[in-house]
Formats: structure tokens, C-alpha cells, sequence
């Protein structure tokens, strides 16, 4: 057997950058929406009363263009809501990678900042392409690793972003996260709120719901004409963090996978979104039969051409065209991620190959 490299969570920084996510995640929804990924729906099951466990396998093969070998994997990790208060992250577990060639592990990777920094991948994936290219006001429900990760993600997409909400029961959690922003981000105001959010709300440009909440956040008619939500909370369907209203405003719905979020998308259970509903990937698929959504290349930098946008459109453009199409009540759109397994499997690809470049993290024989 091949030699395994270990990646421990403190290893994932030295070994990660955010334009290497961005792009493994943009090609993984691409192939996700050609349908030249197999993935099976992932299993979970619970354990007692203390919360869920995952298994997701995934076949992940070749780029086109072989700037990104194949890999399969699983992923194994469970939930636990009581262990923030253990000092540990809700999510732990792990990534293990193994070649398509020979079926040789090749990797070992730790899932805790890894399912955050691809979940909030997806999400920028999607406000790049569906949010206002002016967007100043951020909202994040949420004060966790998924939180953590959608803030810097967004900021990273949209550098336009002047004033930063933070809506979080845990006021620790809240004001680490408003230090660590303000430390990092000179002339961004960075507020916490734990209740009384609704004027916030209504001014946020972008929504980001990153919680374990079973019921709704807040009501569908406080988002703003024109604001764009990320929902990556919740992935059962007796869970949700929108209410039917707000997703029937929706004037286009964007999911990572449309046969995951059928099976496990609470929040799009109870609301008529097949309608306008389509897969992340489609919107920079030049393959498919939906309409481009175009933003600004300059935009996008070295995302532009693996993305295959026109030059023509843009995000605001489009916005306008689905709306009036819709009517004048489809006036928000929605990016609603369960979390796929070829997510994790691409991303832990990349990091183990920069990893292996950089000698980062421990490798050991079998």
C-alpha cells in the first residue's frame, strides 16, 4: 500500500488558499450538474439521543483538461450540538482519500475546517453569481466554524461589504468572531446581536443562515427586494431555517444537488420551488441548457474561465429578467446547500496534493 499523508486540522492553513477552494469547488459543481460524478445519498443515521453520524462516498474523476486528477473517497463525521460547549466544533471527523487508479489510500484529512471552508465555497460560488456586485450589508445567522468560514468567504467575493451583522445566541462565540473581523478588516463594522435582528435583516444585501435551528429564523417577508440568502443549516427534512414564505419569494432557487436536496432539504418542503429551482453548476455550466448567469469576468479573477461566463450579462441583469419573468413577488434569491460528498472529496484532493508540495502534515506506511 501507497504511503498515507495525515492532514490534522492546524495543518489545513499552511496547506490551503481560498482561490484553490473556490476552483475545486466551481469544477466539482460543474461536473455534479454533467452528471459525471457517482455519488451515492450519503447514510445517516443517529447515535442515541447524542446526535447524527454521516457516511458520504463519492467518485470524483479527471478534469477535461486533467488539471485535477480523480480521487475516491468517504467522508465519515458526526454531529453533536452539545460539544461547543465542550470546547469542540459540532462537526468532527474526517475525509479519507484514495486513488482512482489503484484504489490505494492516499490520505487522511481532518473534516472539521474542511467541511466549513467547502460548504461557505459553495456559498460564495452562489453570491458571486446571484447577489448585487454592490452589496455593502452582511447578515450571518450563526457563530461557529460554518460561520466563521461564510464571513471570510463572502468578504473575499464581495469586498464591497461595509457593515457585518452577527446573529448568535452564544455571545463568547459572537464577540471572538466581531474581534478577529475587526482585527483583520479595517473600516468594516462588525455588530452582535442575539435578538432584535429584524431591522438588520431588513437592510442586508446578504444572508448567510449557518445554524443547527429545526424551525425558521425569521419571517420570509423581512428580507429586502433583491437580497440574496445562503441556507446551509439544515439537512433533514423536518428542519428548516426558512420559512415557506421566503423561499416562494425566491426568484430562482439554487441547489448544490437537486436529488440531495429533494431527499433532505427541509427548508424546500413545505414551499413551491421546483419551479424555479436548478443545480449550482448549471449556472456555469456552458453545457447545459439554462440560461447563463453572467457576472463581471474582472470579478471572478482565475475563477473567470474555468466559471465559462459570457461577457454580455450580469448578475443585476439577471436578477431583473427573473423577477419580471416571475412576478413582482419573486424578489429574493436562494442558495440552499445539504452538502455533497464530491465537495469534500475535491477539496481534500487539493489540499493533499499542495500538502505533498509543501511537506505538510505527517505520512505514514501501512
Amino acid at each position: 500500500m501507497a504511503p498515507i499523508r495525515i492532514l490534522r486540522s492546524a495543518d489545513l492553513p499552511r496547506c490551503l488558499d481560498l482561490d484553490d477552494v473556490l476552483l475545486s469547488q466551481a469544477r466539482v459543481f460543474a461536473q455534479l450538474s454533467r452528471h459525471s460524478i457517482t455519488m451515492p445519498i450519503r447514510t445517516v443515521f443517529p447515535v442515541g439521543t447524542k446526535g447524527n453520524s454521516f457516511v458520504m462516498p463519492a467518485h470524483v474523476p479527471s478534469s477535461s483538461d486533467a488539471a485535477v486528477s480523480g480521487s475516491v473517497g468517504v467522508k465519515f463525521i458526526g454531529l453533536r450540538n452539545a460539544n461547543p460547549a465542550r470546547g469542540l466544533a459540532a462537526i468532527q471527523g474526517c475525509v479519507v482519500v484514495a486513488s482512482e487508479e489503484t484504489a490505494e489510500v492516499v490520505g487522511l484529512v481532518d473534516a472539521v475546517n474542511l467541511t466549513a471552508w467547502r460548504t461557505a465555497a459553495g456559498s460564495a460560488l452562489a453570491t458571486m453569481l446571484l447577489s448585487s456586485p454592490i452589496a455593502t450589508t452582511l447578515l450571518v445567522f450563526g457563530s461557529g466554524a460554518q460561520a466563521r468560514a461564510h464571513l471570510l468567504f463572502m468578504m473575499l467575493v464581495r469586498p464591497s461589504i461595509k457593515r457585518i451583522f452577527i446573529v448568535t445566541t452564544n455571545a463568547t462565540t459572537g464577540q471572538l468572531l466581531q474581534q478577529e473581523l475587526q482585527s483583520q478588516r479595517s473600516g468594516v463594522e462588525v455588530v452582535v446581536l442575539k435578538d432584535s435582528f429584524e431591522t438588520a435583516l431588513a437592510e442586508a444585501d446578504i444572508i448567510c443562515t449557518c445554524t443547527s435551528s429545526p424551525t425558521p429564523l425569521f419571517s420570509g417577508h423581512l428580507p429586502k427586494r433583491g437580497a440574496h440568502i445562503n441556507a446551509i443549516g439544515s439537512y433533514q427534512l423536518h428542519t428548516r431555517e426558512l420559512d415557506p414564505l421566503c423561499v416562494s419569494r425566491c426568484s430562482l432557487v439554487a441547489v448544490d444537488a437537486l436529488d440531495d436536496a429533494r431527499e433532505e432539504a427541509g427548508d424546500l418542503v413545505d414551499a413551491d420551488w421546483d419551479s424555479q429551482v436548478c443545480e449550482l453548476g448549471s449556472l456555469y455550466s456552458i453545457d447545459t441548457g439554462r440560461p447563463h448567469m453572467d457576472v463581471d469576468r474582472s470579478d471572478l479573477g482565475p475563477l473567470a474561465e474555468s466559471l465559462k461566463l459570457s461577457k454580455q450579462d450580469t448578475a443585476v441583469g439577471w436578477r431583473t429578467k427573473t423577477a419580471n419573468e416571475s412576478g413582482a413577488n419573486k424578489d429574493l434569491t436562494l442558495f440552499k446547500s445539504v452538502g455533497v460528498a464530491a465537495q469534500d472529496i475535491a477539496i481534500a484532493t487539493v489540499v493533499l496534493r499542495i500538502a505533498a508540495e509543501r511537506g505538510v502534515g505527517t505520512v505514514v506506511d501501512m
